[in-house]
């Protein structure tokens, strides 16, 4: 019963509901911004690109950038998913929606999933991460994504998602969105590239103003 769950139904529901969301054109500068990002890569080669969204908005944000990633002639795209029940679920599901998976998190596994995230980014692939993930705080951006992109010479690519009409689950702890189908969704993208950080100090600077930046975004 949860196979059928988790790898038929789940996925379908998603999908269908990823397909009737309607993108707000003026501001969804993700795709408006896809072209000039996609022939950076190509003259500069298939670099890795790490796409960060933020835990609540996983389910608009992975289509999304599973979306501009095939746009830009990327076929291998990694979704990390923890290892807990949920995860599971949610691991199948996206499996069945064709993403390549990596398990674990910073609580669980987490060992093995830099090594996987590593690997997948040395070999010129994306991957998909929540960057507030796996239980918050809610919206601050952890800095081991850009100690990894700095490490791996992958360009951090953040969506910012709003969603218009959805339901949120105030129980949980990143206040977890459903779009409702149909809903305007707004999105706004921030690429940085070449990081590189002179100590650990530098690093935890450039997160901070980061997250100032993305707090300005539309």
């Amino acid at each position: 019963m949860q196979s059928i769950l988790s790898y038929i139904f789940l996925p379908a529901l998603i999908w269908l509901l990823f397909k009737s969301l309607r993108f707000d054109k003026k501001n969804f500068t993700a795709f408006s911004d896809e072209i000039s990002l996609s022939h950076k890569h190509k003259e500069r080669g298939n670099l890795p690109i790490i796409f960060a969204f933020w835990h609540g908005k996983m389910l608009t944000g992975w289509l999304i950038s599973k979306k501009i990633n095939q746009k830009m002639g990327r076929k291998k795209g990694f979704a990390v998913v923890s290892l807990s029940k949920d995860g599971s679920m949610l691991a199948g599901a996206l499996s069945a929606l064709g993403f390549d998976l990596i398990r674990g998190s910073s609580s669980r596994g987490k060992e093995e999933m830099v090594h996987e995230l590593k690997t997948a980014l040395s070999e010129g692939h994306t991957v998909f991460i929540t960057p507030d993930g796996p239980r918050g705080p809610r919206e601050i951006y952890k800095y081991g994504s850009f100690r990894l992109a700095s490490e791996c010479k992958a360009s951090v690519v953040f969506l910012k998602i709003t969603h218009k009409n959805c339901w949120v689950l105030k129980k949980s702890w990143d206040q977890f969105e459903i779009p409702k189908p149909f809903s305007t969704v707004y999105v706004s993208i921030k690429q940085i590239s070449d990081l590189e950080f002179s100590s650990e100090a530098s690093l935890r600077l450039f997160t901070e103003s980061f997250q100032n930046e993305i707090k300005s975004l539309p």
